[in-house]
């Protein structure tokens, strides 16, 4: 607080609890942005609506994530809040997790990307079935409370099925 000339110097308020608290309880006032799974090339771009295993997919969320910067009070103190977006992981049951530090690249519906990997953020099934994704969307949130500062992670979940299947090839002699 600044002084004034005259008055008695004002201490900052304390509601008896440490910062790391204050600024957690801060930080779950935020509204960060609900993170929607997009897969590339789309399942729904092909006539089964079907993923496929071994095909490389790109993996991103079609959401805001850029930093997102707050005040917010816990009773008489203000606390001082930024949200970067830190790291997506995405979960598959069976399959190895995978973590991007970003939202992803867009999968772009062109014939230069078919059968391209992801430059950043890319999942490859292994398996047949109804898959459910789920995304893990790792926030870091840096507080200050009273000029003391800190860093607490904050998670987004969100998910999306996908029906994989599998693609065979028939080899079959022509007729002689």
């Amino acid at each position: 607080m600044a002084d004034v000339p005259g008055l008695p110097r004002q201490a900052e308020p304390d509601m008896g609890l440490p910062p790391e608290t204050i600024g957690y309880v801060a930080s779950t006032q935020l509204q960060l942005p609900q993170t929607s799974i997009q897969i590339g090339p789309d399942p729904s771009w092909n006539k089964w609506d079907k993923a496929f295993v071994g095909h490389p997919y790109w993996l991103w969320v079609n959401s805001p994530t850029e930093p997102i910067s707050s005040s917010q009070t816990v009773g008489p103190i203000s606390v001082g809040l930024t949200a970067t977006l830190a790291s997506i992981t995405y979960k598959v049951e069976g399959e190895e997790p995978v973590t991007c530090k970003g939202p992803g690249t867009p999968y772009k519906r062109a014939k230069s990307y078919i059968g391209k990997k992801s430059p950043d953020c890319g999942f490859t099934f292994t398996t047949k079935g109804d898959k459910n994704i789920v995304a893990t969307a790792n926030w870091a949130i840096e507080w200050t409370v009273n000029g003391q500062q800190g860093t607490l992670t904050m998670p987004q979940v969100s998910s999306r099925t996908v029906e994989v299947g599998e693609l065979h090839a028939v080899n079959v002699d022509p007729p002689r």
